[in-house]
């Protein structure tokens, strides 16, 4: 027996060389023969469940994300470990109007030990179709405990807010940056590489944010700090291999600028050369 899926309605035109020339109902289908299963509700009532199950799924998407034309990433922030009483740097979240229609903004708030800046356009200034904007999140602890909180942006006059879960943790134990030499000079009798070494002294590990040098020096990739993913355990060293690199004669003053998450970052170390040729 032929079987046939009618997809929500009860007649279908039958069009022959792209012109009308009649329709055919279930019933008439039926009365042929044909097995006709009639899907239409069936269809919109399963993908009715079927968004449900998306947004319970997929964490961080809500039944309102499926509808919204405004769309954020990441859904989650985490922080990590943090010394109580610094601040973090930050991480960022994006929205984008996926849209045809404006997006009004109208309040972007914040709970627990996190803080926000953004530039998101202001009510009334839309955000518009493909439009995007960041917002950057810092975390800086208060305590020494777990920390949750949520972004939560409310837009176009609604009372439920697209969301973002933010965790983090404060702690005491800190890490301490000790280097040596203070100092690198370069004089005309040593022109060759000179190493920092950075040791972690402290009990947390050492996280760099940046290593910038400035001035007629370079970092060569032989140096093996900037190769740790941005992490270094307690009581591990690193070094910092520099050469100098003038431009032309005379005394030549540099610096190199450690940002970390130690208490006294930055760090810096001084930097001099001579050149007579």
């Amino acid at each position: 027996m032929t079987k046939k899926m009618w997809l929500g309605h009860r007649t279908e035109d039958v069009v022959l060389g792209g012109a009308k020339v009649g329709s055919v109902s279930a019933e008439a289908e039926k009365a042929r023969g044909v097995d006709v299963q009639d899907i239409g509700k069936s269809s919109y009532w399963l993908l009715g469940i079927g968004l449900i199950c998306l947004s319970l799924a997929v964490p961080g998407i809500s039944a309102q994300d499926v509808h919204s034309s405004l769309i954020r990433a990441p859904y989650s922030l985490s922080f990590g470990e943090s010394t109580v009483g610094k601040a973090t740097d930050p991480q960022t979240v994006t929205l984008l109007n996926t849209g045809a229609a404006g997006v009004q903004l109208n309040r972007i708030a914040i709970t627990g030990d996190f803080i926000q800046t953004n530039d998101c356009p202001v009510s009334p200034a839309p955000l518009v179709l493909n439009q995007s904007c960041n917002i950057e999140v810092i975390f800086k602890s208060s305590s020494v405990v777990p920390v949750l909180g949520t972004a939560s942006v409310f837009y176009d006059g609604s009372a439920v807010p697209l969301t973002v879960s933010l965790s983090g943790a404060g702690t005491l134990r800190v890490p301490i940056v000790t280097m040596y030499p203070f100092d690198l000079n370069f004089s005309e009798q040593l022109t060759g590489p000179q190493t920092l070494t950075i040791v972690n002294s402290g009990k947390r590990s050492l996280r760099f944010f940046s290593i910038n040098v400035k001035g007629d020096f370079m970092i060569l990739p032989s140096s093996t700090c900037e190769s740790l993913g941005g992490l270094l355990a307690p009581d591990e060293s690193c070094s910092v291999v520099v050469t100098f690199r003038p431009l032309d004669v005379g005394k030549h003053n540099g610096q190199i600028t450690f940002t970390d998450d130690a208490k006294d970052s930055p760090q810096h170390v001084a930097l001099n050369g001579i050149s007579k040729q």
